[in-house]
């Protein structure tokens, strides 16, 4: 089990989480103690870019592999410039080569934003592709072509999952 040490104002600066945790209310029943936040194993390896990410001394650049979990965390623990700036981030990244690993991450990470940004993103690719292809496929509507993906998408392995979407998006 991984412990990470940080003070409590760089905490509760940048969280409102831990703002009110640590709150005048809340701090005579937790001084001198540690405070215990459980991780999931799924996130404890980004952990540490959250804590650089709020540290204002340390810079972190977004990027596909860390934005998913950095918004993850800006959720938790309330870091709501986090959040717009992960977003903002997602947003403009979108493309037919990253929506299937975006696609992933908003199902690991229970994102609900990114999975209807990841949508938007695919019905976009697919309505540009249905203008520039021979392909079959291609040429149905773009709302039932979103259809027949999400319905695919459950049933099939990751590796799969990328090259549906490379195709098809």
């Amino acid at each position: 089990q991984d412990v990470f040490h940080v003070h409590k104002s760089v905490l509760s600066s940048s969280s409102a989480h831990f703002r009110k945790l640590f709150s005048k209310d809340n701090y005579l029943d937790i001084r001198g103690s540690s405070i215990i936040e459980q991780l999931d194993d799924d996130t404890t390896d980004l952990f540490p870019t959250f804590l650089d990410y709020i540290y204002p001394v340390h810079q972190v650049e977004l990027n596909r592999n860390n934005a998913a979990a950095l918004f993850y965390f800006g959720r938790r623990f309330d870091v709501k410039y986090l959040r717009l700036e992960t977003r903002k981030f997602w947003q403009n990244d979108l493309t037919h080569e990253t929506l299937a690993s975006y696609y992933h991450d908003a199902l690991k990470y229970q994102l609900d934003k990114l999975l209807i940004d990841v949508k938007e993103a695919c019905a976009k690719e697919a309505i540009l592709l249905s203008f520039t292809s021979e392909s079959p496929i291609l040429n149905v509507p773009s709302p039932a072509l979103w259809i027949f993906l999400a319905e695919t998408v459950g049933s099939i392995h990751s590796a799969h999952l990328s090259e549906l979407v490379s195709t098809f998006c």
